[in-house]
């Protein structure tokens, strides 16, 4: 059986696979921190969040720390991936604070930061705890991997939050008034940052999402427990659960259905992590206020903030995007399929039968057993499979693909920021859209500069801005 952690496309070589798989099982990654830094709570978030995206991924890893929550830590890494038979031979240290490592990680309450060469201060803010364990956890990847994928980065960075510290001035908590559309990894990103917050969340959230939980999840799904992935339970009753939990002040609802067959209502913020564009312009009809859209392309994400009257809307953001003019003829060829079928799939969003199945087990791009799982299933949802979340080790014969949990984790997170400060007045106008290579370093960080389309049917439709109006007012969205 092919390691789950592992997709091959293609005729690779035994030889390679091996050493890929490898590298998996023979890495020790040990997580230290200063014994100076007081263990409040962010140490323990961005500690523990790091040790659950490692350990998604490699078969050693282990807190080293003298507290008592890198107990509990360490069995729930060792009941994701129990240890190897492979003796660890590559060791590498992750630090928090003054000691020895390979890798520092550090946060504070302006945002997150990394460095290669020095230790890093680690002070307050839970929300940058948890960027900081997300970006560690990718820094190890690049580090183990180096060889393998030359496109790596390797340099200090910071990922700043522009979100004060003060998110609550006054009693009573944050109101957030919100739709998740999408329930997946990104979904998950999204729940867990709002779930660790101390501050109280009030008001109502709905959550979005026809798909039930998988064990091939284990491996993409921040903070999922092997125990859950097996119930086979509908992403939204998980995502509901976990969040009403955290804040049983905010009323949450779960709804097991598509973003088309959702009876909407009058949010003021729709947070959208769906994969295809169709769902995404769905959610754009439910008249939200303001949008966190957040997309990924492998370990590249997208985090933009749309804001009615004062950015372009979703309809504008993908109008002359690449998939908004999807190519069947490509699709087709990869995948065996006739144009016409991949056409019809696509925009039906209609499961695959088994002919289909058959066609593409012949395209010999995944082994048969694999596709077969795909059956009922969406054709996107194959498509998504081949790049969502995943980082590529290319072949002269054809590529393999990692899972790595730590990009849709740290997409979700920075949504969540992006969604807070639309809930909070005094944060409004600070909102950002961000761009991120996590095999690089933060490239694009702007303040919500998506232009108007002059020709977009949502921004220059009478009727719909006068609806927006009547929503939300004219002077309202700023």
């Amino acid at each position: 059986m092919i390691d789950p952690r592992l997709e091959i496309f293609g005729a690779i070589d035994d030889a390679q696979k091996r050493e890929v798989l490898s590298r998996l099982s023979s890495t020790a990654v040990s997580i230290v921190a200063d014994p100076s830094i007081p263990q409040r709570r962010e140490l323990m978030i961005a500690v523990t969040h790091a040790t659950d995206l490692l350990a998604r991924l490699f078969d050693h890893v282990v807190i080293d720390i003298d507290c008592p929550w890198a107990d509990e830590q360490n069995q729930k890494a060792q009941s994701l991936r129990p240890l190897g038979n492979a003796e660890p031979t590559t060791r590498v240290t992750l630090g928090f604070g003054d000691v020895p490592a390979d890798i520092y990680a550090g946060y504070s309450a302006t945002g997150a930061a990394i460095s290669v060469r020095a230790p890093l201060l680690c002070d307050e803010g839970i929300l940058a705890a948890l960027l900081a364990g997300s970006a560690a956890a990718a820094e190890v990847f690049k580090l183990v991997f180096e060889s393998f994928l030359p496109e790596i980065v390797r340099a200090d960075y910071v990922i700043p939050m522009t979100l004060e510290s003060d998110l609550c001035p006054s009693q009573g908590g944050i109101v957030l008034d919100a739709i998740v559309a999408g329930g997946g990894s990104v979904g998950f990103g999204v729940v867990e940052a709002l779930a660790a917050l101390d501050i109280e969340l009030r008001g109502r959230v709905d959550i979005i999402d026809n798909g039930v939980i998988e064990e091939r999840n284990l491996y993409k799904y921040g903070h999922l427990s092997r125990q859950t992935a097996l119930s086979g339970a509908y992403k939204v009753a998980i995502l509901a659960d976990r969040l009403h939990t955290a804040h049983p002040g905010l009323e949450v609802h779960p709804h097991p259905v598509t973003i088309e067959n959702y009876e909407g209502r009058d949010a003021a913020l729709a947070i959208v992590s769906m994969d295809n564009v169709a769902a995404r312009r769905a959610a754009q009809e439910l008249l939200t206020r303001d949008i966190v859209n957040i997309a990924i392309d492998g370990t590249e994400f997208e985090v933009a903030s749309l804001t009615f009257q004062q950015t372009g809307c979703i309809y504008c953001y993908y109008q002359n995007n690449r998939e908004e003019q999807a190519d069947y003829a490509a699709i087709s060829e990869r995948f065996g399929l006739d144009v016409n079928r991949t056409e019809h799939l696509l925009t039906t969003n209609e499961g695959l039968i088994s002919s289909d199945i058959e066609a593409i087990s012949r395209a010999n791009i995944l082994r048969q057993d694999d596709v077969s799982t795909f059956l009922n299933q969406p054709l996107r949802s194959l498509i998504q499979r081949a790049a969502y979340a995943q980082a590529v080790i290319q072949s002269q014969h054809g590529s393999m693909r990692l899972a790595t949990a730590f990009v849709s984790s740290m997409a979700g997170t920075m949504g969540a920021i992006e969604a807070l400060k639309s809930s909070i007045p005094t944060q409004r106008r600070q909102r950002l859209s961000a761009a991120v290579d996590m095999l690089g370093i933060f490239h694009a960080l702007c303040e919500r500069k998506n232009a108007k389309n002059p020709t977009c049917a949502i921004c220059n439709s009478t009727y719909r801005l006068n609806e927006y109006r009547r929503l939300w007012g004219d002077g309202g969205c700023a």
